[in-house]
């Protein structure tokens, strides 16, 4: 559980920060998670014993403390959006600069223009 969470659930976290990951790339994150979390030895699939909705629930609700990468992604980019919004820095600026962003930011479509 340690190696999931330090490792596989660490690698993608970078680019979970800044961009929206496509749904088949949150499943095969998900899906490299589980094979190693129930596989044996061996090659074959290994029997899961508990749901994996279960399994990441937090520790407190008797989970293992896993996390979803749709659920991670879905954090990272609240943050972002809460950081553009309502703190004073240099990239806040600079995004409202270049993209005359306001109030009706979740209203705005995207141009082809825009990175």
């Amino acid at each position: 559980m340690a190696l999931i969470q330090a490792h596989i659930e660490s690698m993608p976290a970078h680019t979970m920060q800044c961009f929206q990951v496509p749904v088949s790339t949150y499943k095969v994150i998900d899906r490299i998670s589980r094979d190693f979390f129930w596989k044996t030895y061996t090659q074959d699939k290994g029997l899961p014993m508990v749901a994996w909705d279960k399994v990441c629930r937090p520790k407190k609700f008797a989970g293992l403390g896993l996390r979803k990468m749709e659920a991670v992604n879905s954090a990272f980019l609240s943050k972002l959006t809460w950081k553009l919004f309502h703190e004073q820095n240099l990239w806040a600026t600079q995004m409202h600069a270049k993209y005359s962003i306001n109030e009706h930011f979740f209203t705005v479509k995207a141009l082809q223009t825009d990175s």
